[in-house]
């Protein structure tokens, strides 16, 4: 857990750096790495404290759907906004 702080740290260091400096591609890049370490993260958290069938199944889909939002919003925002919009509706305990 403090590894992963750490490294995760570095990155948003490095994301600030890129953000600031204009490079969108090393910008981009940063944010696929985040997001990434983020998503991998709470992958392997669930596998150790969860079970495949439970709740936190859907929070993972909701996660899941997310990282394809933030890996699209740097191409297209119409996209990335509907895998985002998706990821929010999916974690809700309200249902339409």
């Amino acid at each position: 857990m403090t590894l992963f702080i750490v490294v995760y740290l570095l990155a948003l260091c490095c994301y600030f750096y890129t953000r600031t400096s204009g490079n969108k591609k090393y910008r981009a890049v940063n944010k696929y790495i985040m997001a990434t370490m983020y998503l991998v993260f709470a992958f392997v958290t669930f596998h150790q404290r969860y079970e495949l069938v439970s709740y936190e199944t859907v929070l993972l889909l909701a996660l899941f759907l997310a990282w394809m939002g933030d890996v699209f919003l740097v191409f297209d925002f119409g996209r990335g906004g509907t895998f985002s919009f998706a990821g929010t509706m999916r974690s809700s305990p309200i249902t339409f």
